[in-house]
């Protein structure tokens, strides 16, 4: 701001000396009340936003809270879940024995029997044999039944 003042015999004349001043005083303390209500609106608007920040970090904690309970559920879930096949993997494989050692056994005794039935198959030629001999050497023996006609 460039301000002129009109001369007197003193210097400059103190009228608008005092008349500037003033006027300066004024406009300072205006411009002073205007800066002091945006200072008051800036820690108003300061405050709500820490009241703000408040609400946002207490639901960021709730969240967080949710958050975990969540990946606990599913954790747990997820460690019953893998439990479970494993007890599964387990079964079938006790189930898997079960039924070779059950084919075995079968397959074991099937033999037997099949030995067996080879036994009593032999016995059985060799009885017939026998047999078959003893009719042979027994025909001159024994009466014909032709003869006794």
């Amino acid at each position: 701001m460039n301000v002129k003042f009109k001369r007197s015999f003193w210097g400059y004349n103190p009228a608008d000396v005092d008349k500037q001043l003033k006027s300066m005083d004024k406009r300072y303390k205006d411009s002073l009340m205007e800066l002091r209500k945006q200072l008051a609106d800036e820690v108003h608007q300061l405050q709500l936003l820490k009241v703000n920040i408040e609400k946002v970090k207490n639901n960021i904690e709730s969240y967080k809270k949710i958050e975990n309970e969540i990946s606990r559920i599913l954790l747990k879930k997820h460690l019953d879940a893998v439990e479970k096949v494993f007890m599964a993997m387990l079964d079938s494989r006790r189930a898997e024995k079960t039924a070779t050692d059950k084919v075995l056994f079968k397959k074991d005794e099937l033999t037997k029997l099949k030995t067996n039935i080879k036994k009593v198959k032999e016995e059985i030629n060799s009885v017939t044999s026998r047999y078959r001999l003893l009719l042979e050497s027994a025909e001159g023996v024994l009466p014909n039944e032709n003869n006794q006609s």
